[in-house]
């Protein structure tokens, strides 16, 4: 049976994803599947954002209507945080955007999560899948 690596959801990127249109939010699920699983993920799909955060890369999803993309950061051996999403309406990713991607503390949201998991509540500092 293959492991997954759990994945820790800032919750407005949840509700950011939620308004994207069905087949982006698949074709990204597929992509975060396949990084769960330890799979290495390239160009179109996943690019690295050292701009964001050392060690963030961004998931890549698009449609007829636009261009989606999540900012996210694998810690290999805890799991993966998806701390920033938008959807994207210029060539070049907005610096308002990987502005606001810096001011996330992504690490606190793993920490809090991990506190969480310890105690066995249903939910605080992020959804853990699978």
């Amino acid at each position: 049976m293959e492991q997954f690596k759990p994945v820790v959801f800032y919750l407005p990127v949840r509700q950011e994803i939620h308004e994207w249109p069905y087949e982006v939010k698949k074709d990204f699920g597929d992509i975060l599947t396949l990084i769960q699983k330890g799979s290495r993920v390239g160009m179109p799909s996943v690019r690295p954002m050292p701009a964001v955060a050392e060690g963030a890369s961004e998931i890549r999803a698009r449609d007829a209507s636009g261009n989606y993309r999540a900012f996210f950061v694998l810690h290999t051996a805890q799991g993966v945080v998806v701390f920033h999403a938008f959807t994207k309406t210029t060539q070049k990713t907005p610096w308002k955007e990987i502005a606001i991607a810096k001011k996330i503390d992504y690490k606190g949201l793993w920490r809090s999560w991990r506190v969480c998991d310890e105690k066995k509540q249903k939910r605080c500092g992020g959804k853990k899948s699978r």
